[in-house]
């Protein structure tokens, strides 16, 4: 029989390779651990490299909204603009056909009435009296003074000199406008517009006027036989030379009858008057 401490050390080797077995086991499981580690290194990574991503991702939508914001900006400045330009113009050609603006003139094509204002500190038109705007003069046209008359005073005809000058009739360049307006009617005050004015009834011009469109404004103006005849019915006023001359040139370039210049004479009564200067013409 084995002694008792003897037993011992055949029971020690056993042991020793169920530890070492032991320390082999565990390593992978210290290696699985460590590889765990490392897995959480890398999930924590990969949510930095997300959080990371999800900020690169807020900036460039915050680009991106920026420069869609200033292209919109870009985009109604643009269009603003072109609506600018666009009233304006309206305005403008308005204002050429009229030849006088009133700030109500505008709600026909759907412009503001302070529109007129602006335009006015821009240059573009000029202020001629209260609420009145027009076109600076050097865009104007030569007949610009009748057309502002026949706004402001619509029932007036253009009568003596000026209506010479708009028949071409004779060499008169008169720096006023001549116009004749109903007996008892207020004489109309036009500060921007010089003006002489000839009262007469109404009914002594019946078939004696014509309308022109000028500017898109119709303007009244005494036919040429009716303008000769009141040269010399008004000779006191104008001249004696004046209608001798528009006489001759008026007949030199036929713009009457010698009938239709025989009934306007006698109808004004200065046929008795014209009749010696017609005799020596002849």
């Amino acid at each position: 029989m084995l002694p008792r401490h003897a037993a011992k050390p055949s029971h020690a080797t056993p042991s020793t390779s169920e530890g070492d077995e032991i320390a082999v086991s565990c390593q992978p499981l210290a290696v699985s651990r460590e590889s765990g580690g490392d897995s959480e290194g890398k999930g924590k990574g990969k949510g930095k490299g997300k959080a990371e991503g999800e900020g690169g991702m807020q900036v460039r939508m915050i680009l991106i909204i920026h420069k869609t914001s200033a292209l919109i900006e870009n985009c109604l400045g643009f269009v603003n603009n072109v609506l600018m330009s666009s009233k304006k113009t309206l305005v403008l050609d308005l204002a050429k056909r009229k030849g006088v603006l009133r700030p109500r003139d505008l709600k026909d094509i759907g412009v503001s009435q302070g529109y007129l204002s602006k335009l006015e500190e821009a240059g573009d038109v000029q202020r001629v009296g209260r609420g009145l705007y027009m076109l600076p003069k050097g865009n104007v046209s030569g007949n610009r003074s009748l057309v502002e008359v026949a706004t402001l005073v619509p029932q007036a005809v253009i009568c003596l000199l000026s209506a010479l000058q708009f028949h071409e009739i004779g060499k008169q360049a008169p720096y006023a406008v001549w116009i004749a307006i109903p007996r008892k009617s207020w004489k109309p005050t036009i500060p921007f517009v010089p003006t002489r004015v000839i009262w007469i009834t109404p009914d002594s011009l019946r078939g004696d006027i014509e309308i022109r469109q000028l500017e898109g404004t119709p303007v009244q103006f005494t036919t040429p036989v009716r303008t000769v005849i009141d040269c010399w019915k008004f000779r006191n006023k104008v001249g004696m030379e004046i209608a001798i001359e528009a006489l001759n040139d008026a007949l030199k370039k036929k713009l009457f009858t010698s009938d239709e210049l025989y009934l306007c004479a006698k109808q004004l009564r200065v046929w008795n008057v014209m009749k010696p200067y017609l005799q020596v013409n002849q």
